[in-house]
């Protein structure tokens, strides 16, 4: 759970690196790897930190996202976590870290090549344990053609928050629904709608996979709050 964010950004870091430059060294790779662990690894960083990024031709650009926690039996939405989400653009390749994931496009379809750490216990009466990373990091925008090395510096902060027993929809915004759906089968979810729009959002805003844990569950969500400034 706490882990959601490294997921997020770290592997963000080496997929660029295999984006880019497939030809990196282990060393190169595991080296911006261990510069992200102060948005990588939250859940070990209180106040502030900084590392640094480096990355190739492209550009690095943020766009909005949501998170819902959606009570299955009404369809009110128990909490909304909104978040900026770092996107990456070379030639033909995109690679979009945030909501806890990291996915990787050449074309319409998207691999997730790393997967948010949401934690449902076999049982349907089981906890559920949801992490949502609520970056604050408007306004960035790099390219380059070139080498480009910026510094993130964090501010995090963490809460936990109980929502009680019951049976609830996890809805994320995404711009890849089959690569989120097939992440929620494999945690034994069932996707209820591949394309739910909230009216909120706005006409342009893309659409949300939402997938229900069944059962009533002791249900936490865990917010990690990170100011993410990205300095040239």
């Amino acid at each position: 759970m706490i882990g959601l964010t490294v997921l997020a950004l770290g592997g963000l870091t080496v997929a660029i690196g295999t984006v880019v430059d497939s030809g990196a060294s282990d060393a190169e790779a595991n080296r911006v790897a261990e510069a992200m662990t102060i948005v990588a690894e939250p859940g070990d960083v209180i106040g502030t930190a900084e590392a640094e990024l480096r990355f190739g031709d492209g550009s690095l650009t943020t766009e909005r996202r949501t998170i819902r926690v959606i009570d299955a039996s009404d369809g009110s939405v128990i909490e909304r976590v909104d978040s900026d989400v770092l996107v990456y653009t070379v030639d033909d390749y995109t690679v979009v870290g945030g909501n806890g994931a990291v996915l990787r496009s050449a074309g319409s379809g998207a691999t997730m090549v790393e997967r948010p750490s949401v934690v449902a216990d076999r049982g349907s009466s089981g906890v559920l344990l949801l992490g949502a990373p609520e970056i604050d990091a408007e306004n960035v925008s790099f390219g380059t053609n070139g080498q480009a090395r910026v510094t993130l510096r964090a501010a995090v902060s963490h809460q936990r928050l109980d929502l009680g027993e019951r049976t609830v929809r996890l809805a994320v915004q995404t711009a890849y629904p089959r690569a989120w759906a097939e992440f929620f089968e494999r945690k034994g979810a069932t996707v209820v709608n591949r394309s739910r729009t909230f009216t909120e959002d706005g006409a342009d805003a893309e659409s949300s996979v939402v997938a229900e844990f069944s059962g009533q569950r002791r249900t936490y969500l865990v917010v990690h709050q990170t100011d993410l400034e990205v300095l040239p």
